[in-house]
């Protein structure tokens, strides 16, 4: 059975609006919304749950390789601790490196970065700047005279390396400059008011476009994209009137367009949640869909992409077993993928807003990590870095691309508890370079047959290239203790698989779960032996660097060889451990899997 897609129409949406529905008012929660979004997926009462590609699946076609953003906010840009000078042997078996010999330098498994607050209007109480953070940082400033200048060495220092090693960049325009502003306020993340006079702003906006086309040529600069703000509707970023926020964004985008007519342009990232706490998201689109340019004095504000903050927290639950349906509620709400479908309904509605938007994409510019359980019980805030925590995050790419995201930033999984020269990746990070084996496919989402004995989710990705098929897959489960072996079969209809032909087919596979995953397995080394955090010792698996004592850092150390082959061998192709059978025009693919796990078979002709 294929999945039951559930469409939003833009009729439908706009028909909220008008009655005065926005979606941050209705009365259904976010959960409802979520279970109402969700797609119908049948269920048998067998203990084998199935994937399948048939005609009937979901083709996604081509899509570009989402996996390979992650944001750089601040002085992350400045101080080079992103790029490595030499590829270290841990990735040299990564799909991406392959054969392959390493740029120099390298930002590990990524292309595409958003710059966040490059303007400057850092916080000041920041002590990890050497030198500490003032207005020096800040692009514009102004001399005695009241005149602006620009500091455009520091504009440089933060775009040669990703410009020179053809990375690709969103400039985020977010944290106004103090000097633009008399009464400034600092938050967490730095100057959050608007500037005095949003004209001036967009002189100096109109100048930065000019210096980027003078230093690195207009074809460079022309294919820059330009967000203005981050989180605008969350005090920590944005604490000035939703006015002032549309003035800002006018004269932003008008003197982007007039350097570079062709730019791509949109608002911050908005919060996920269905009400912001400084602003109503929807005021913000309302006046670009509608309202008059502040700068242009025109009806309505260029918006080429809509963008949202993803964040999960926290993971559970603490029991064994749920105990009532309001616990099981309560959970859904925080720690299940289709959550996803509410952020898409919300983009959505802002899309339905005017016609111009009709085609804008829809993306995740800060996509968050499966947070602890230890957030809810004592706001001890660590992510979850193991095998679960890759089969969250392959679920919900899943599920955002059902949706129709295409960019997903994420927060990169490296760690370097075995060493600064042995890297290694968090579970997420595994399955990003591992998506590179399907880059350049045409690809699919699986219909889904589910069992019903443990509930859990299996989901699975498909991208059929000339000479193979890559299955992505993953069994995940809402309850963190529920781990129960699972069995699952994938049924490929060969009319979807044409470099087969009639061909028997030869599978190999990558397999990662609690037994083999290095993240885990390290878990498990510092637990024996008592060299786990107190605060940790939960179960939940974070970065090895914040869980161990000073006793078990060193003891990581010891054992770095040990860990690190083990990571390197999970990117060498194993022979298939399951069952295949031809049949009838189809092909069943048959494994044994634990929960939470990650499954990735390649499929090719014998």
């Amino acid at each position: 059975m294929p999945l039951k897609h559930h469409k939003i129409t833009s009729i439908h949406i706009a028909t909220l609006c008008v009655l005065g529905f926005s979606i941050g008012t209705l009365a259904e929660s976010r959960l409802e919304i979520a279970h109402r979004l969700t797609p119908e997926v049948k269920r048998t009462q067998g203990d084998e749950s199935r994937l399948i590609l048939s005609g009937n699946a979901k083709s996604l076609g081509r899509i570009k390789p989402f996996w390979r953003t992650t944001p750089i906010p601040d002085r992350w840009q400045e101080l080079n601790e992103n790029w490595i000078k030499k590829l270290p042997e841990t990735y040299r078996n990564a799909p991406l490196y392959k054969g392959r010999v390493a740029p120099d330098p390298l930002l590990p498994f990524c292309d595409t970065i958003s710059a966040v607050r490059l303007l400057g209007g850092w916080d000041k109480t920041w002590k990890d700047y050497p030198g500490g953070v003032d207005e020096r940082l800040d692009l514009a400033y102004r001399k005695d005279d009241g005149k602006l200048a620009y500091r455009w060495e520091l504009l440089h220092a933060r775009m040669d390396d990703f410009i020179g090693n053809n990375v690709n960049m969103l400039i985020v325009l977010d944290n106004v400059p103090y000097c633009f502003v008399k009464n400034s306020a600092n938050e967490l993340y730095g100057q959050v008011m608007g500037p005095d006079d949003p004209k001036e702003y967009g002189v100096f906006i109109r100048d930065l476009c000019k210096e980027i086309v003078r230093k690195y040529g207009r074809k460079t600069a022309e294919k820059l994209r330009f967000r203005i703000g981050t989180e605008p509707d969350l005090i920590d970023h944005w604490k000035d009137s939703t006015e002032k926020y549309c003035q800002m964004y006018d004269y932003a985008t008008a003197a982007i367009r007039e350097v570079l007519p062709k730019a791509h342009v949109g608002p911050g990232n908005f919060l996920s949640k269905m009400n912001g706490r400084q602003m109503d998201a929807m005021d913000v689109m309302k006046h670009l869909a509608t309202g008059k340019n502040y700068a242009t004095g025109k009806i309505g504000s260029p918006v080429d992409f809509l963008a949202i903050s993803h964040y999960y927290s926290p993971s559970g639950p603490v029991f064994a077993e749920r105990k009532t349906e309001a616990d099981k509620r309560m959970l859904l709400d925080v720690d299940s993928h289709e959550d996803i479908r509410v952020s898409a309904y919300k983009l959505k509605s802002y899309r339905a807003l005017s016609p111009r938007f009709k085609d804008v994409s829809l993306e995740i510019h800060e996509f968050g990590v499966l947070s602890s359980e230890l957030y809810k019980e004592s706001r001890i805030f660590k992510a979850n870095a193991g095998v679960r925590e890759a089969a969250w995050v392959h679920q919900a790419y899943i599920t955002a691309l059902d949706e129709g995201f295409s960019d997903i930033f994420f927060w990169r999984g490296i760690d370097y508890s075995c060493g600064k020269d042995k890297p290694v990746l968090h579970g997420s990070g595994w399955l990003r370079s591992m998506l590179d084996l399907g880059e350049g496919g045409e690809w699919y989402i699986l219909d889904r047959v589910l069992a019903t004995k443990n509930e859990s989710s299996a989901m699975a990705l498909v991208s059929v290239k000339k000479d193979a098929a890559y299955i992505f897959s993953s069994v995940y489960n809402l309850y963190r203790k529920n781990d129960a072996d699972e069995v699952f079969s994938i049924e490929l209809d060969r009319s979807l698989l044409p470099f087969a032909g009639s061909k028997p087919l030869a599978v190999r596979e990558y397999y990662q779960n609690k037994g083999n995953n290095i993240i885990e397995q390290i878990y498990q080394n510092l637990k024996k032996e008592g060299m786990i955090k107190k605060e940790f010792d939960n179960g939940e698996i974070y970065k090895p660097s914040v869980l161990s004592t000073p006793s078990g850092k060193c003891r990581i150390a010891f054992q770095s060889d040990k860990f690190v082959k083990m990571f390197t061998d999970s990117f060498d192709a194993q022979p298939f451990k399951g069952k295949i059978e031809d049949k009838s025009g189809k092909v069943i693919i048959t494994r044994k899997v634990t929960t939470p796990s990650l499954l990735v078979l390649e499929v090719t002709a014998e």
